[in-house]
This record gives C-alpha cells, sequence and structure tokens, in this order.
C-alpha cells in the first residue's frame, strides 16, 4: 500500500487475498481439496440415487406461464456449449496471468464455488421436483429427445444458470483481484456475464426452465460465486467501470438469449447454433477473450 496526495492508494494485486501468490499451510490444500471432493460426491450420488417424482408446478413468477411448451434442441444444445466455454474462460483467464502458486490458490476457490453450486443444485432439484416447461408440449411424450422421464421434474431451479454465474462471478473475482490493467478486468467481467445471461436465457427458450429457475440459478451462483472467495479472505472490490461492465454484460446477454432466431425444433439446424458452437475461450501473456472458429 503507498500514500498518495494524502490518500491511500492500492493495486488490486496488493489486496489479492482470496488467491494469494504464496503458498498457503498444508492443512489448508488438504481442507479444501477435500471439500471439492466431498461436494462433488455428494452431486454425483444424488443425481445417480435419486430420481425425482413430480412435484409442485408453481407459477407465481411473472412470464412462467407463458413458456409452458416451449421446446428447442437446438436452444439447449447452445446453451450446453455456452456452459463449457464459460467454466473454461476463467481458467484461461487466470491461466494468462501467469502458471505460478496464484494460479493454484485460485483453482481452489474456483474449484471448490463451482462443488458448493453442484451439490446445492442437485440436492434442490430432487427435493423441489418441478415440471419442465417442455413437458406441456403435446408430443413430449413420444419425441425421441424428451422421453427422458427422470429429466422431467428437474426444472427448479436451473443447473445452468446457477453454474455459469457462479463461474462468471468466482472467476471474474479472481482474475480482477489480480490484474493490474483496469480496462483488462472490466472486459472480462463483462464478457463473462454476457455469456452467464445468454445461457440462462436460452434455457427458457429450449423449454427446460422457466424464468423463475434461471432468476433463481443466477441469484444463487451470484451469491456462491462472489462468496467462496470472500470466504477464503478476497478484499478485492470492483471499482465502478467493472460493475457497469458486468451490467452491461447481463443486459447484453439477456437481450441477445432473447433475440436469438431458434424455433419451436426437435433438431438443430439453426445457423446461430453452428456459430455459438464455434466460441471458445482463447489467452495469451497478459490477455484473454473468445475466439470463434469453424465453418458458418
Amino acid at each position: 500500500m503507498a500514500v498518495s496526495g494524502g490518500a491511500f492508494a492500492h493495486s488490486p494485486r496488493a489486496a489479492a487475498q482470496a488467491a494469494p501468490e504464496s503458498s498457503r499451510p498444508t492443512t489448508y490444500y488438504v481442507g479444501h481439496g477435500g471439500a471439492i471432493v466431498g461436494l462433488g460426491g455428494v452431486a454425483l450420488l444424488t443425481h445417480a440415487l435419486l430420481r425425482p417424482d413430480q412435484g409442485g408446478d408453481f407459477s407465481w413468477f411473472p412470464g412462467d406461464v407463458s413458456v409452458r411448451g416451449n421446446r428447442a434442441l437446438s436452444a439447449a444444445r447452445v446453451s450446453d456449449a455456452l456452459v463449457a466455454t464459460t467454466l473454461i474462460a476463467p481458467v484461461a483467464e487466470n491461466l494468462a496471468l501467469g502458471a505460478d502458486v496464484r494460479l493454484a490458490n485460485a483453482g481452489i476457490v474456483y474449484g471448490e464455488a463451482l462443488a458448493l453450486n453442484l451439490a446445492l443444485n442437485s440436492l434442490t432439484k430432487v427435493v423441489v421436483s418441478r415440471r419442465r416447461p417442455y413437458t406441456y408440449w403435446a408430443g413430449a411424450a413420444a419425441s425421441s429427445w424428451s422421453q427422458n422421464r427422470a429429466d422431467w421434474y428437474v426444472s427448479f431451479y436451473s443447473g445452468h444458470s446457477s453454474t455459469t454465474f457462479t463461474a462468471a462471478f468466482a472467476g471474474s473475482y479472481l482474475f480482477g483481484e489480480a490484474s493490474s490493467d483496469p480496462a483488462l478486468r472490466s472486459l472480462v467481467w463483462g464478457s463473462e456475464l454476457m455469456l452467464a445471461a445468454l445461457t440462462a436465457n436460452l434455457r427458457v427458450r429450449a423449454g427446460r426452465h422457466y424464468y423463475s429457475d434461471i432468476f433463481t440459478g443466477a441469484l444463487v451462483g451470484t451469491a456462491v460465486g462472489l462468496g467462496v472467495p470472500l470466504l477464503h479472505g478476497g478484499k478485492y472490490r470492483p471499482g465502478a467501470p467493472e460493475v457497469l461492465s458486468a451490467s452491461a454484460g447481463v443486459i447484453a446477454g439477456t437481450a441477445l438469449g432473447m433475440l436469438l432466431p431458434f424455433t419451436h425444433d426437435e433438431v438443430s439446424q439453426s445457423s446461430w447454433g453452428r456459430l455459438l458452437y464455434g466460441m471458445a475461450p482463447m489467452f495469451s501473456p497478459g490477455a484473454a477473450g473468445i475466439q470463434l472458429r469453424g465453418t458458418y
């Protein structure tokens, strides 16, 4: 910390305590590594052993009833691809800052946030057992892609939404506390939140979730994505440009998710699907971003 003009000034790197540049005690790695394995095990066992049955189908949230019967396999497939992109992007972005002890510490924090989110989501889906919107489509029982009844009652809350928002917030936080480039920090916050919001909205277009599902998922993901780094000792606070960029990213992703030309299909024929499937993280020393590749 330095004194300048009678005021205290500090760099994000000086306050980087969620993922410090020095090694932590062995007990820290053993304890938090065990927590990641344990939480991941809870999620996997819940998914493998418990089969949700029909539960309540509440529709108090604005717009929920209007999406019953939605079905767009192309939107579902693009949202799956976007989840993978949103999960990998923070790894690439933090790796661009250097493969060192800080990256290992960041990996522990990031992994724990994702594992906690996955466990919470898996347990909630089983307990609530909410019916998915696409199951109200008259042809759902006969369609080749919707006959799996085990998938019918896991609507609340959206795992895609909570996972992408967890990854976006945790990854952006860890990058922001380590990067000294304010423009790059803002870019990461904006692009990560845009991908998260886009993924969440495509789940509604696909008929996999209601608006209340993705909204709840976004809230849980935000709480986990920010809460876990803070519990690990993070002191970094995003500045106004980063907050504005993140907000703009959410707005842009939401708008894009509503405007993309997906239809009620059973096969992926959308040119937008082919375009978004070509998205992948891109990074180089001191920089990170998203690239488009493939034939469109």
